[in-house]
């Protein structure tokens, strides 16, 4: 794969000559610094134009389609290309969509059959038990809730999709997806957040949440107890594939004053029930 650098020579326009980089006298002050949420906007319309051409397109040609200048066509491919969302052809001349882009299309059918796959037993778990339950994966050094449904009660938060969480320490989740990663990555994924207090519950010292991501691997799900927020608990349930990798968690937020020994057990129960059931879903056994 070629991408764009600062050494790139210009593809030949079909039917054409070799065409020269851009003529400096047609760069404006504002095409070099254009406003971010314009630039974001340039860039969507440049990957949808390549979405619609898999045999590629010249440099000229996406300019014309997008309604940009050829040098700022050129910008925005060289950024897209720094992180594989774009990719130029060495011989041709042509840019596509790049590697990252069908990795990232991967990771969203693959969490879209997972949310479908769990749908049935997370939404049976929130009726059941009347507390709020998520699904949640780790990606990109984040937790995210893929699929939610809310409990019977008022005072617990509902779950919050598409919203990412980068403290890994102060939830049963995150503990969970931190017990089944290399041990080499965790501590690189906690070096870089830092142990933030959200309360005065939260794990402060790294000796402390080791100890609990161990004991959380150990006996196979996870508790918070007002380490987020002051007035919530948290039960999280690990999934796994047929290889023993972690997919995903099943958390149950229930109010603090409530998760008492026997409660913690009963959720527990449950909670491993339906993973076991995503699991055999997952696995297409009949």
């Amino acid at each position: 794969m070629n991408r764009v650098s600062d050494t790139d020579t210009y593809p030949t326009p079909r039917g054409g000559s070799a065409a020269g980089p851009p003529d400096a006298a047609g760069i404006r002050d504002k095409e070099r610094g254009p406003q971010p949420l314009a630039a974001v906007e340039r860039a969507v319309q440049v990957l949808d134009v390549l979405g619609t051409a898999p045999q590629g397109l010249e440099l000229q040609e996406i300019a014309a389609k997008v309604g940009m200048s050829t040098p700022g066509a050129y910008r925005t491919l060289q950024t897209l290309a720094g992180g594989g969302l774009v990719a130029q052809d060495g011989k041709r001349g042509v840019y596509r969509l790049g590697p990252k882009v069908l990795y990232l299309a991967r990771t969203m059918r693959s969490e879209a059959s997972l949310a479908a796959a769990a749908e049935p037993e997370v939404r049976a778990l929130a009726e059941s038990t009347g507390e709020a339950v998520a699904l949640a994966v780790a990606r990109g050094g984040r937790i995210w809730s893929i699929l939610g449904f809310p409990g019977s009660r008022d005072v617990v938060a509902q779950p919050r999709l598409a919203q990412g969480e980068p403290n890994f320490h102060t939830t049963g989740r995150g503990k969970l997806h931190l017990a089944h990663m290399p041990r080499e990555e965790a501590r690189a994924l906690i070096a870089a957040t830092g142990l933030p207090r959200s309360t005065p519950n939260t794990i402060a010292d790294e000796a402390t949440l080791w100890r609990e991501v161990d004991e959380a691997r150990a006996r196979g799900y996870a508790v918070n107890r007002g380490q987020r927020s002051p007035h919530l608990a948290g039960v999280a349930i690990p999934i796994f594939d047929a290889d023993g990798t972690l997919l995903a968690t099943i958390g149950i937020t229930v109010p603090l004053y409530s998760l008492d020994d026997a409660r913690e057990a009963e959720l527990v129960r449950l909670g491993k029930a339906a993973a076991r059931q995503i699991e055999h879903r997952l696995s297409g056994q009949p």
